[in-house]
């Protein structure tokens, strides 16, 4: 097989970004990017626990069936079955500084 055969491939694959940070992602999401994952926790086995930084800010994110729905908390819902909901907790100073709704809303769910 000749090289000038595999060149539109070799083009194309010169094109993508090798250096791309990959995703971090759970049962149901993925993370924004430039989100750091500090930490995973399973205590049990109906729920992970995530803890994740981003812009300057921590949050906690429970992947699971039974959401808190804790004041200030943002909940998502994923699926029909396990995981159900993804409730992210964090810092909101207030309506117009909420960050922890600015978070939730770049999480991708899969």
């Amino acid at each position: 097989m000749s090289a000038a055969r595999f060149a539109p491939l070799l083009s194309l694959l010169a094109g993508c970004s090798w250096s791309a940070e990959p995703l971090v992602c759970g049962e149901s999401f993925c993370l924004p990017k430039g989100s750091k994952l500090l930490s995973r926790q399973s205590p049990v086995e109906d729920f992970v626990l995530y803890h994740v930084e981003a812009n300057g800010e921590r949050f906690l994110i429970y992947e699971g069936n039974a959401p808190q729905r804790s004041p200030g908390s943002v909940v998502l819902t994923v699926g029909k079955s396990w995981p159900n909901f993804v409730e992210v907790n964090g810092p909101c100073a207030s309506e117009q500084n909420c960050a922890v709704r600015s978070f939730a809303s770049k999480i991708i769910i899969r």
